[in-house]
């Protein structure tokens, strides 16, 4: 069984001297994890990523915050870090990014762009969703490889444009537009071990009408509302909808 409760690992910035000039020479295997957003990905990540030049196989699971890049692509994961790994023949990620610009005509990369980016550059089957626009001077973008290799999938949006995801148990979804009937649906037949559900929403729903068809959690174990508005609350617990 899952561990239902949610653990947030984070990385945050050290007050210690780190000497990013040196290679690390012997990791061949790395794994960097953090559930919860990090502003330190430029500062920290990166530099660290890049002096591992003999690195065979990479993992990585991140939230980040970022002010002045619109997107993760693959020209900029590779820019920002494979460029230093040229012995890296596995490469699994998921990492989702929370974009704020103040800039409000910014010209945010379509889902096509993205895909495209990482298409030409021959990277392993990937999919993402994002925003095509910035509401409220904030979107996102969350970017993963395929098969999808992780327990946990977190921050989904309304975005999210399905697949197939038998290895996640634990969802957390957080968006500024509503969830709507339909969206629950479709992740009730893509997330089938589904344990731990959390829902960060306090808008209402603008569709009230929810379907005659049952929508079906068997595995679920733990559904947190504790942020979420009452329409939630009553389709997942008056309705039994699970």
């Amino acid at each position: 069984m899952y561990r239902s409760t949610f653990i947030r690992f984070y990385i945050k910035r050290t007050s210690s001297n780190i000497d990013n000039t040196k290679n690390l020479p012997k990791p061949k295997c790395f794994s960097l994890r953090s559930h919860w957003y990090t502003c330190c990905y430029d500062n920290l990540i990166v530099p660290l990523l890049r002096r591992m030049l003999i690195l065979e196989e990479l993992t990585i699971f991140l939230s980040v915050i970022r002010n002045e890049s619109t997107s993760i692509d693959s020209t900029q994961l590779y820019n920002d870090f494979l460029m230093h790994m040229p012995q890296l023949s596995k490469f699994n990620f998921s990492i989702h990014a929370n974009i704020f610009n103040n800039d409000i005509d910014i010209d945010f990369p379509s889902n096509n762009d993205i895909l495209n980016s990482f298409i030409k550059r021959e990277y392993q089957k990937v999919n993402l969703y994002a925003d095509d626009q910035l509401t409220r001077n904030w979107g996102c973008c969350h970017v993963y490889s395929l098969p999808y290799h992780f327990n946990e999938f977190l921050f989904m949006t309304g975005r999210f444009q399905g697949g197939m995801f038998n290895k996640v148990r634990l969802l957390v979804m957080q968006d500024i537009r509503p969830f709507e009937s339909e969206l629950f649906k479709i992740i009730s037949q893509d997330f089938p071990f589904l344990e731990s559900l959390s829902i960060i929403k306090r808008v209402p729903q603008r569709n009230k009408q929810h379907s005659s068809t049952f929508i079906t959690f068997p595995h679920l174990l733990t559904l947190n509302l504790t942020v979420a508005h009452t329409d939630y609350v009553v389709q997942f617990l008056f309705k039994k909808k699970y």
